[in-house]
């Protein structure tokens, strides 16, 4: 290929292509057909070249040098093809209407696969040196040498890419007309090769250079972009470099199924170095998402034998040294909020207030103490959810207590700061050294917490942006086969052919459109699967006997559209086909059946509202299971709570071994059940199904080991709460002496409070009152079972879970009243306690509530009222994706 005109093709000016064809054509005494037959090494015509880029060159080649739109090259993709892939409707109607009228139209089902490149070694490779005289003085020499492979398989511009000698990879390149299309014999360009090894130099100057955007997203013959490999090889300053390049699709799947973060959370463990953390650490604060069709168990949710055990040991160390720190800081802050720095006003107008109340240190240090002692005690509760066992409840109290407690060790360092310069401020330069410390330290704080909990426990790109920031200091530290037109890449859905495509393509070659792929799907079914709206009316307008048709897992386009959750795709078939919701499966199941086991629970929620589909709410599949038995095994707790509150769906029905819902999800639930299962049995109580009049009994008997396992379960909570209970009843005592305003020096009221009048002091009192004694009671019952009957553990706990969130609670309601109490004076700043106070109070209850009353009366006004704080748990803990339930 004539390197020139391979620039004029690039360039897209007609005028300077033309001339520049006339002259080669002279120049080399080549007929004009014989120019256009000229091909780069992956057989890419010039045709091949304009279909990629938008200028009118590609006009000019098909009605001139047409006979070559439907040449493939080496990955099997003709200029047509390429056309269709990118949704160019002018060039596919005008290629169809030259090549037709000229008698040279092909069908591209006849297009093959790639073929190997076979390079013999001629030449040594100076590209690996590093000098760029040499290699100057070689390309001077002979310019054959740029196409010369090494024993790898790797040009000198791979080579001088991977070892990150820009100056003479940019000299390769000059001499290189064609360097996009110089692929290593694993299909790798140079951007693969430089993620590979880590090379950031080239990266940025890649990144830099417009000219070489399209090697961004490429893949080489694994499907792997650069960006994967950079993840797979852990560059993290790579990784960070392409994630924050808004070119770079995050999205992609590699042949695996796997995007660039399940590249990388599969080849980590839980003693995974730091220099791994770093690289996902990368993508995760990029919002890089891991894959639909991930074959990789995400790490912290794998389930194998060989894995279980091990990850629930160590997530319960490190749940029980959260819930330490959580409560340490709780109860100091705690305590904090009564001595107040600068003490108490001992004059008769403002007595019993806090003498630097109208100081913005002081008012600084209450509002960060405050934030500081709720955020702990939230942290505190969430965790001792954990204790359930479940290892998907674990993560997700994790991902709350994480950023709560990140949040409550900075209120309480800069409290801490505010309080210290508070009473050393009439001492300038020690208080300025307090506050240049504070600050510091704070610093140091937020780029140790910031990345940890953020990358993965949010999607918004401001706080994403946010954490980049603080990652990159972290980095600054750390050193060390066969297509037709209907498919265009169905696996990795990566291109979508556009309803005009598609009436083009009907008008010229309708018998394209009864074609299947190799699982049996037609056009409808994958038009339906990816939610391509236009695609599926086009289908129903002009061939509406794909509807009708099965793929071989017995799936008909409804079913796909249900199962994907696509439900204005459903809408639009009924609309046309309103029969097509009588179609089952080889499982006798519905369009409902088959929503509500893919888990997507606003699908189920839209399809709840169609009047069409009320009729199939209570349809029975070949083993007699309604949609909301399915929902129920499995586990999909906010489809059930969806269900069971519609009054169209019968609660009462049984499957075909007579078990209501209500049955199979006590039949599920074991004492370490999973807490989506728990979820699941808690929608149906809350609804009040009933149990089948055949009770039946799901007693199993359970061997010696597994009762000790049990035994150490109850053993592990048992010792949580006692501590939990013993350090609320320590510093609820403590708080009963240390009154907040102190008390009266003057007689005759010597010696009492002197706040006793307020009525917020007399709140303070009771609530610390009633902490005390219920955290006494529960460290009393707890001991008591250190005796190590199973039995007695159950009840025990059964008993003091409720009296352990009363005393969280009170303990939190006299916090709130002690602190106001002295610093109503300012009104904003009390209304603010008040605020802060009554919202944490509410968190408290939302997530006491149901861990300790749900399920548990009979009493249909009881479950009502247990409905709404049950929302609001399946709102924090009930929703997993359909990638987290795939994994157990």
């Amino acid at each position: 290929m004539d390197l020139d005109l391979y620039k004029a093709t690039i360039k897209g000016d007609v005028d300077h292509f033309i001339e520049t064809l006339l002259r080669v054509s002279a120049d080399k005494h080549l007929s004009l057909s014989s120019v256009f037959d000229q091909t780069t090494p992956l057989a890419n015509s010039y045709l091949h070249v304009a279909a990629k880029e938008r200028g009118l060159v590609v006009e000019y080649l098909i009605r001139y040098g047409g006979e070559v739109s439907f040449v493939a090259n080496n990955e099997g993709k003709s200029p047509f093809y390429l056309a269709a892939e990118s949704g160019r409707v002018d060039l596919v109607e005008l290629m169809l209407q030259i090549c037709i009228h000229e008698g040279y139209y092909s069908n591209c089902e006849d297009i093959k696969g790639k073929s190997p490149v076979n390079a013999a070694i001629r030449r040594r490779n100076k590209g690996s040196e590093g000098y760029y005289e040499g290699v100057q003085s070689l390309l001077d020499k002979s310019s054959e040498c740029v196409l010369e492979r090494d024993g790898n398989g790797f040009l000198p511009v791979h080579t001088a890419s991977g070892k990150g000698h820009l100056d003479i990879l940019q000299k390769l390149l000059q001499r290189c007309p064609d360097w996009r299309e110089l692929l290593t014999n694993e299909g790798e360009n140079i951007l693969h090769v430089a993620a590979r090894n880590g090379k950031s130099n080239v990266i940025d100057y890649i990144l830099k250079t417009p000219e070489h955007e399209k090697l961004l997203n490429e893949r080489d013959d694994s499907g792997n972009t650069p960006l994967h490999l950079a993840a797979i090889h852990w560059n993290p300053k790579v990784v960070s470099s392409l994630t924050r390049d808004k070119r770079i699709n995050l999205e992609l799947v590699n042949g695996d199924g796997m995007t660039a973060l399940d590249a990388a959370e599969e080849r980590m463990d839980m003693r995974v170095s730091f220099r791994k953390r770093l690289t996902w650490m990368a993508l995760k604060s990029a919002g890089a998402p891991n894959g639909k069709c991930s074959k990789v168990p995400k790490l912290i949710t794998q389930t194998s034998l060989g894995y279980q055990q091990p990850n629930m040991e160590n997530y319960k160390d490190r749940i029980n040294t959260l819930l330490l720190v959580a409560t340490l800081v709780a109860t100091v802050t705690y305590a904090a909020g009564f001595t107040m720095p600068g003490g108490y006003n001992n004059s008769d107008s403002n007595q019993g207030m806090a003498t630097m109340l109208n100081k913005s240190k002081f008012q600084i240090f209450v509002i960060c103490d405050t934030i500081a002692m709720f955020s702990s005690m939230i942290v505190a509760v969430s965790l001792i959810w954990a204790q359930l066992g479940d290892l998907n409840l674990i993560l997700t109290s994790l991902r709350l207590a994480l950023p709560l407690l990140g949040l409550a060790l900075s209120m309480m360092s800069l409290a801490f700061m505010a309080g210290v310069y508070l009473v050393v401020s009439k001492l300038t330069w020690l208080a300025n050294v307090v506050l240049i410390m504070g600050i510091v330290f704070l610093s140091i704080l937020l780029v140790l917490f910031i990345p940890l909990f953020f990358p993965d426990t949010t999607t918004f790109p401001v706080i994403r942006h946010i954490a980049y920031y603080f990652f990159c200091l972290m980095i600054v530290k750390w050193k060390p086969g066969v297509k037709n037109m209907l498919r265009v890449l169905d696996d990795s859905v990566d291109f979508t052919i556009t309803g005009d495509v598609l009436r083009i393509l009907w008008e010229k070659d309708q018998s394209s459109f009864n074609l299947r792929c190799d699982e049996g799907r037609n056009a409808l079914h994958f038009s339906a699967s990816v939610g391509f709206l236009d695609g599926v009316k086009f289908l129903l307008s002009n061939f509406c006997a794909a509807t009708y048709q099965r793929d071989l897992c017995g799936f008909f386009p409804i079913h796909t559209a249900s199962s994907e959750g696509h439900v204005d795709i459903i809408q639009g078939m009924l609309q046309h086909c309103p029969d097509s919701r009588e179609l089952l499966t080889l499982q006798g199941q519905n369009i409902f059946h088959v929503a509500v086991k893919s888990g997507n629970d606003k699908a189920v929620s839209s399809m709840l509202k169609m009047p069409e589909l009320e009729k199939l709410l209570n349809e029975k599949d070949d083993e007699g299971n309604t949609p909301l038995h399915l929902a129920t095994i499995c586990g999909h707790p906010r489809i059930v709570s969806d269900l069971t509150w519609d009054e169209r769906v019968n609660l009462e029905l049984g499957n075909k071994d007579g078990l209501t819902v209500l049955d199979i999800a006590e039949e599920y639930v074991e004492t370490m059940a999973s807490f989506r299962k728990r979820l699941t049995w808690m929608a149906l109580r809350i609804a009040g199904a009933p149990r089948s009049h055949t009770n039946v009994s799901n007693t199993k008997k359970t061997s010696s080991a597994g009762q000790n396992a049990e035994l150490e379960n109850y053993k592990d909570k048992v010792n949580v709460v006692l501590l939990v209970a013993t350090l609320v009843a320590t510093v609820t005592f403590t708080a009963g002496f240390t009154v907040p305003g102190g008390y009266n020096n003057s007689d005759p009221d010597q010696g009492t409070a002197t706040m006793l009048a307020k009525l917020k002091f007399q709140e303070f009192v009771i609530c610390d009152t009633i902490a005390m004694y219920s955290s006494i009671i529960v460290t009393v019952t707890l001991i008591c079972t250190q005796l190590g009957d199973l039995s007695s553990m159950h009840v025990a706990l059964k008993l003091v879970v409720p009296l352990l969130a009363i005393a969280l609670a009170m303990m939190s309601i006299a916090f709130m009243a002690g602190l106001y109490v002295v610093v109503s004076k300012v009104s904003w700043l009390g209304n603010i306690i008040l605020v802060m106070g009554s919202n944490a109070v509410i968190v408290l209850a939302a997530l006491f509530v149901p861990l300790c009353f749900l399920g548990s009366s009979n009493y249909r006004i009881f479950r009502q009222l247990s409905y709404f704080p049950f929302r609001l748990l399946l709102y924090a803990f009930g929703s997993y994706t359909k990638r987290d339930e795939s994994e157990h």
